[in-house]
């Protein structure tokens, strides 16, 4: 129990920091002054985008950008995943999550050699990003759920959660050389209450 709650409360810090860095603007200093001008800056291009008829092309249309929401408490399991495109891995990983209110934290590491890993955030608290990200061999790819990543969940009850997810045309990068990759990934998971 006390390596789970070890687990999560990495998992947590990492995923904030991890999420800080998705999807945000480098320029905080214009957000932090005039919060109403922000908000009206990063509307602009989707209103743009709506009035020339937009590119369909240019951002992946995801299936299904719903967010699950799982019972709290510690839950363990595994995950399997595959990257594909520019690489192509795979790995099947132990791990464990833990759900508090509506944040759930998934943190996914091989025993063995600790490469393969795998975090999945989920959060239903919409100025919170839910993210999917993986790591095997050399590659480490990841991406935003409800924009380049959709989760659908077979089981969700109190004592078990079953999901599969799927990213497509996310960034990946080397681990060891300054190579940068377009990829896919794919995969599913399972908990069990623990």
């Amino acid at each position: 129990m006390q390596r789970v709650r070890l687990i999560g409360s990495i998992a947590v810090v990492t995923a904030c920091l991890v999420a800080a860095g998705c999807g945000g603007s480098d320029d905080s200093s214009s957000s932090s002054e005039d919060p109403a001008a922000a908000t009206e800056d990063s509307a602009a291009p989707a209103e743009e985008d709506a009035a020339s008829g937009g590119n369909e092309s240019e951002s992946p249309e995801v299936v299904d950008a719903e967010v699950p929401n799982l019972s709290e408490g510690a839950w363990e399991g595994t995950i399997h995943f595959e990257i594909s495109g520019d690489v192509d891995v795979s790995a099947d990983i132990p791990g464990g999550a833990f759900t508090q209110g509506d944040i759930t934290i998934m943190t996914f590491a091989d025993d063995t050699d600790g490469i393969e890993t795998s975090q999945v955030a989920f959060s239903n608290d919409p100025t919170q990003e839910s993210a999917v990200f993986v790591t095997a061999d050399d590659v480490s790819a990841g991406g935003v759920i409800g924009k380049e990543c959709s989760v659908s969940m077979s089981t969700n009850d109190e004592t078990s959660a079953a999901g599969d997810f799927q990213c497509e045309g996310v960034s990946g990068v080397s681990m060891t050389r300054a190579e940068e990759y377009n990829v896919s990934i794919q995969g599913s998971f399972t908990l069990q209450k623990s």
